[in-house]
């Protein structure tokens, strides 16, 4: 078990480097007061996620942890649209088909979606069918039968009792 949170943490880890380095790459003209933000900037919001988990066993107030988890998770889920549209963009390269602005594009499709998810994260889609089941019920108390189901439903800090 131990393996296997080394190796996503790798994962994680490695995955954040590679859009660093091309966001750094990006930056390359620009003065080193923009670097310096952009790098204090990544690696803040890249070191949220194991803050989440962290402020999970330190007992944080229950004020922060859902701005954490909520900002945490965000991010490994901007880390991998990030990094499959950085792939997609290099893979690309290598038949000869050149994009200039691949990681400005990558940014802005990653937060569009991000954006759009969350947005129906927070607004979910719900549906009440009612069906009718021509069949006596087996107890003989009840006179109605109630089934409730539920698909993709994300459980944690950021889905309280209301939702």
């Amino acid at each position: 078990m131990p393996f296997f949170f080394v190796m996503i943490l790798l994962l994680y880890l490695g995955g954040n480097l590679y859009i660093f380095g091309r966001g750094a790459h990006w930056l390359g003209a620009q003065p080193l007061g923009w670097k310096i933000v952009w790098s204090i900037g990544y690696w803040g919001c890249a070191l949220l996620f194991l803050v989440s988990f962290l402020g999970r066993q330190a007992k944080l107030p229950l004020l922060h942890t859902p701005v954490l988890q909520e900002l945490g998770t965000g991010w490994l889920v901007f880390t991998l649209y990030m990094v499959l549209g950085l792939l997609l963009f290099d893979l690309l390269k290598v038949i000869n088909i050149r994009f200039n602005h691949s990681f400005i594009t990558s940014l802005v499709l990653t937060l569009i979606c991000l954006g759009y998810g969350y947005y129906h994260y927070q607004h979910p889609k719900v549906s009440v069918v009612n069906r009718v089941i021509n069949k006596p019920l087996i107890t003989g108390s009840a006179t109605s039968l109630r089934v409730v189901a539920v698909s993709d439903l994300h459980l944690g800090y950021a889905t309280d009792k209301a939702k």
